[in-house]
Protein backbone atom coordinates (compact mmCIF):
# COMPACT_ATOMS: atom_id res chain seq x y z
CA UNK A 1 0.00 0.00 0.00
CA UNK A 2 2.77 2.45 0.85
CA UNK A 3 4.15 2.45 -2.69
CA UNK A 4 0.73 3.49 -4.02
CA UNK A 5 -0.07 6.03 -1.31
CA UNK A 6 3.39 7.58 -1.06
CA UNK A 7 4.85 7.64 -4.60
CA UNK A 8 8.22 9.36 -4.92
CA UNK A 9 6.88 11.96 -7.37
CA UNK A 10 4.51 13.36 -4.69
CA UNK A 11 7.26 13.93 -2.12
CA UNK A 12 8.10 15.59 0.17
CA UNK A 13 4.51 16.56 1.09
CA UNK A 14 2.75 13.26 0.19
CA UNK A 15 -0.71 14.81 0.41
CA UNK A 16 -2.58 11.71 -0.80
CA UNK A 17 -0.69 9.36 1.53
CA UNK A 18 -1.16 11.56 4.59
CA UNK A 19 -4.84 12.14 3.75
CA UNK A 20 -5.57 8.42 3.50
CA UNK A 21 -3.65 7.72 6.69
CA UNK A 22 -5.47 10.48 8.57
CA UNK A 23 -8.83 9.23 7.29
CA UNK A 24 -8.06 5.71 8.49
CA UNK A 25 -7.00 7.00 11.92
CA UNK A 26 -10.22 9.02 12.14
CA UNK A 27 -12.26 5.96 11.20
CA UNK A 28 -10.46 3.86 13.81
CA UNK A 29 -11.14 6.49 16.48
CA UNK A 30 -14.84 6.55 15.64
CA UNK A 31 -15.07 2.73 15.70
CA UNK A 32 -13.24 2.65 19.03
CA UNK A 33 -15.60 5.27 20.47
CA UNK A 34 -18.68 3.42 19.26
CA UNK A 35 -17.49 0.06 20.56
CA UNK A 36 -16.61 1.56 23.97
CA UNK A 37 -20.12 3.02 24.20
CA UNK A 38 -21.70 -0.27 23.06
CA UNK A 39 -19.75 -2.44 25.52
CA UNK A 40 -20.52 -0.06 28.40
CA UNK A 41 -24.22 -0.19 27.45
CA UNK A 42 -24.21 -4.00 27.25
CA UNK A 43 -22.42 -4.31 30.60
CA UNK A 44 -24.97 -1.96 32.19
CA UNK A 45 -27.89 -3.96 30.73
CA UNK A 46 -26.42 -7.23 31.95
CA UNK A 47 -25.67 -5.82 35.41
CA UNK A 48 -29.28 -4.60 35.71
CA UNK A 49 -30.62 -8.05 34.78
CA UNK A 50 -32.24 -7.10 31.47
CA UNK A 51 -30.68 -10.13 29.74
CA UNK A 52 -31.36 -12.69 32.50
CA UNK A 53 -34.35 -14.14 30.67
CA UNK A 54 -31.98 -15.79 28.20
CA UNK A 55 -30.73 -18.25 30.80
CA UNK A 56 -34.03 -19.15 32.47
CA UNK A 57 -34.27 -22.91 32.86
CA UNK A 58 -30.67 -23.60 31.80
CA UNK A 59 -28.14 -25.62 33.76
CA UNK A 60 -24.83 -24.06 34.83
CA UNK A 61 -23.06 -26.05 32.11
CA UNK A 62 -25.39 -24.74 29.40
CA UNK A 63 -24.95 -21.19 30.71
CA UNK A 64 -21.15 -21.56 30.62
CA UNK A 65 -21.33 -22.70 26.98
CA UNK A 66 -22.98 -19.43 25.95
CA UNK A 67 -19.62 -17.66 26.04
CA UNK A 68 -19.95 -13.90 25.56
CA UNK A 69 -23.71 -14.26 25.03
CA UNK A 70 -23.96 -15.29 28.68
CA UNK A 71 -25.72 -12.52 30.66
CA UNK A 72 -23.10 -12.95 33.38
CA UNK A 73 -20.26 -12.15 30.94
CA UNK A 74 -18.83 -8.64 31.22
CA UNK A 75 -16.92 -6.99 28.39
CA UNK A 76 -13.64 -5.28 29.18
CA UNK A 77 -12.51 -2.31 27.14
Amino acid sequence: MASFLYPTKEGPRYVKGHAVTLAMVGFAISVYGFMSWYFARENRRRKNGVEDGKIAGMSEEEIAELGDRNPRFAYTY
